[in-house]
């Protein structure tokens, strides 16, 4: 005979199932904003006692999450449009062809090296590559434009997140079979890593972005439009600032700018990558860690790194956030599973002895 408590079990699995089913399209958007609503926490809530209303402190922060995001990626899509109304597959072909004349004219290169290179460049079929790079910036294109629309979404339902966002944690904490310590432990592990991996990517993207738009306008190139892009870049694991800096040594060497392309080169892997990346980078997730998330326990940074590495090959650029909040997740599982067991282990020899 099933029991009242197994009927509502089987009722709520079949609810929950549904439910997936009902709000499948903005279950992703629905996590994401969850999210950033846990990792902006604290801040949310210095904000409600210092403007005396969560409403107020719950605009302010999805005002600032849009301007941060959502405008400049607004932007950098419409430059993108318009940069690919005016460039013709000519301009590619010169761009080749002065390259080539530059690295004749070059004494410091040994022949046989000129040869190799100017070798390839004359074997590359570049209306293969520049069809296929334009079919990448139209993907690109769209998949901006389906960033923008979410974005949109992830907006309104941070928004909500945040200003309904401690009734939504105690109402969890009150369902959850776990104890309310235990319950607290993985809220708190989840918020202080998301904490400092927002804050610390968002910083950084800025810090590096603002530093190539220097070096861009000191070249001649809109550096508004080049810090943003730079921004985005540096969010790719690995190879990140190449895609931006690469492309733009090789054209000022192209047109003859050899020393602009050595300037860009070196600026930005000393800077940017060496200086900026290496050494600030960490300063800045310490100073997040005290100041603004005020935690003493600062997340593992190649756990961060691999967990961030997972999540974009898996989800894109959202795998920013779900990356290490789901890594967060488990390891304060295993902190919680851990616990239980030593507990446990602990009666039994007591038992025994």
């Amino acid at each position: 005979m099933i029991t009242p408590i197994n009927f509502l079990h089987i009722v709520f699995v079949i609810a929950i199932y549904w439910i997936g089913v009902l709000y499948h399209s903005f279950l992703l958007d629905i996590v994401i904003a969850g999210l950033l609503s846990i990792a902006t926490s604290a801040t949310n809530y210095r904000l409600t006692l210092k403007l005396h209303s969560s409403l107020l402190a719950s605009l302010f922060l999805t005002v600032l999450l849009a301007a941060l995001v959502l405008i400049p990626m607004v932007y950098f899509v419409f430059k993108i449009a318009e940069i690919l109304q005016s460039v013709d597959l000519a301009f590619f072909e010169r761009i080749r062809s002065l390259f080539v004349i530059n690295i004749q004219a070059l004494d410091i290169i040994p022949a046989q090296y000129k040869e190799m290179i100017m070798g390839y460049m004359q074997s590359v079929k570049y209306d293969d590559y520049i069809a296929k790079g334009f079919e990448m910036l139209e993907t690109i294109g769209q998949g901006s434009l389906r960033f923008v629309a979410n974005m949109l979404l992830i907006l309104i339902f941070y928004f909500f997140a945040n200003l309904y966002g401690k009734q939504i944690l105690l109402f969890f904490k009150r369902v959850l079979p776990l104890k309310g310590e235990d319950s607290q432990m993985i809220f708190d592990e989840m918020g202080q890593t998301m904490s400092v991996v927002l804050y610390s990517t968002l910083f950084n993207a800025i810090f590096q972005g603002v530093l190539f738009s220097l070096v861009a306008w000191y070249l001649g190139y809109d550096p508004f439009f080049m810090g943003i892009a730079y921004s985005f870049a540096s969010l790719v694991p690995v190879i990140g600032g190449a895609i931006m800096w690469v492309p733009i040594a090789i054209y000022e060497f192209s047109i003859g700018n050899t020393a602009n392309a050595v300037v860009v080169a070196l600026y930005t892997i000393i800077v940017i990558s060496i200086v900026a990346d290496t050494f600030v980078k960490p300063l800045i997730i310490d100073f997040i860690s005290k100041y603004l998330v005020r935690t003493q326990t600062r997340p593992n940074s190649l756990l961060i790194f691999f967990a961030i590495l997972a999540g974009m090959s898996t989800y894109g650029f959202w795998g920013i956030i779900l990356g290490p909040a789901v890594t967060a997740l488990f390891i304060s599982l295993l902190k919680i599973y851990d616990t239980l067991k030593r507990n446990k282990q602990g009666s039994y020899d007591e038992l025994k002895a």
